[in-house]
């Protein structure tokens, strides 16, 4: 049986656990995203405690719970499979930080939709003066907003994603969408709209999951609407992958992977024996080893974000199957 410890890093057992990966008593800093290469793509990846809630003076401060939350959404992206704040104590009883309590909260949500650039930005659309810390976005233009959605959850692998935009208490713009998501899986989702012309307003993106028609997570993001704009706004949401369930599996049985090429996301369809994990490794056409990813019992399809791919010809392989693909 596996032991947990605490911050030993990787010492020939069955986890490698880390503390405080953002240094001891310092906040995050860089992306969220950015620590894979703390992860172990063979054992599972923890993290024993990181950022105190207190400040040097020793008490607590708001800057340090917010990041509990928001960091804690960069590890589970990138696969941590053991997420510990330093202590949640504030949390349990807490009062006075309702917004850091909702942020923690919704960080942790098992079937949770995140928009990823946003939270990339870290916590200043949280503490600075608010709504001049939002980022700003431009009237009447289409905008794509980079999600990722997730399934750690113990039943149901059919996960409904949901995007609403509203502004000035009025809703401009909605759409849902299904997808077959694997227990305890994520995968990158892009949502498409256009922004409410209401210049000098604030935009909501509102984002909500569903299972089985029953509302499992919503939060909200919010911006500056800048600049004019004319006629009326779309009350459309598309998103990609597009197919929902259905067709999504339909292509990928056709083509072996798709999108092929691609340029952001490519589904990968993976069989594996049951019971059984193993790492899909992803190759450069020079035979370098450039990504890895862990694949989970019960993991049908393997969504690859390859946006920061170079264009040219990747191999990927698994147990003892190697297909390729392109990236433009």
């Amino acid at each position: 049986m596996p032991v947990n410890y605490d911050g030993d890093q990787d010492v020939g057992g069955q986890i490698v656990n880390y503390h405080y990966p953002e240094g001891y008593e310092s906040l995050p800093e860089g992306s969220i995203y950015g620590d894979t290469n703390l992860v172990s793509g063979l054992k599972p990846t923890g993290v024993g405690e990181f950022i105190t809630e207190y400040d040097t003076t020793g008490y607590i401060n708001a800057q340090h719970i917010f990041w509990q939350g928001t960091f804690s959404r960069g590890l589970r992206y990138i696969n941590f499979s053991d997420i510990r704040p330093y202590t949640l104590e504030w949390a349990w009883t807490d009062t006075i930080y309702p917004k850091e309590k909702a942020n923690l909260r919704n960080s942790f949500n098992p079937v949770a939709l995140f928009d990823k650039s946003y939270d990339s930005l870290g916590i200043a659309p949280f503490v600075d003066s608010v709504p001049g810390c939002y980022p700003t976005i431009i009237a009447g233009s289409n905008v794509t907003r980079k999600l990722i959605l997730y399934n750690d959850d113990f039943s149901n692998d059919i996960v409904e994603a949901e995007v609403t935009i509203k502004s000035d208490g009025q809703q401009y713009a909605s759409g849902i969408i299904s997808y077959q998501l694997a227990l305890g899986s994520h995968m990158d989702i892009a949502a498409n709209f256009q922004v409410p012309a209401k210049g000098g307003n604030i935009m909501e993106l509102e984002l909500s999951t569903y299972k089985s028609g029953v509302m499992k997570f919503q939060e909200s993001k919010f911006f500056n609407i800048s600049g004019n704009a004319l006629g009326a706004t779309s009350s459309n949401v598309t998103f990609f992958p597009n197919s929902g369930i259905s067709l999504l599996s339909a292509e990928i049985s056709q083509t072996g992977i798709y999108p092929n090429p691609a340029f952001q996301i490519i589904y990968i369809p993976v069989n594996l024996p049951q019971g059984e994990t193993t790492v899909l490794n992803i190759f450069n056409s020079d035979g370098k080893l450039i990504d890895q990813k862990q694949i989970n019992n019960g993991v049908k399809i393997i969504s690859l974000n390859v946006e920061d791919y170079p264009s040219g010809l990747y191999i990927y392989s698994y147990n003892n199957t190697r297909g390729k693909f392109i990236v433009k």
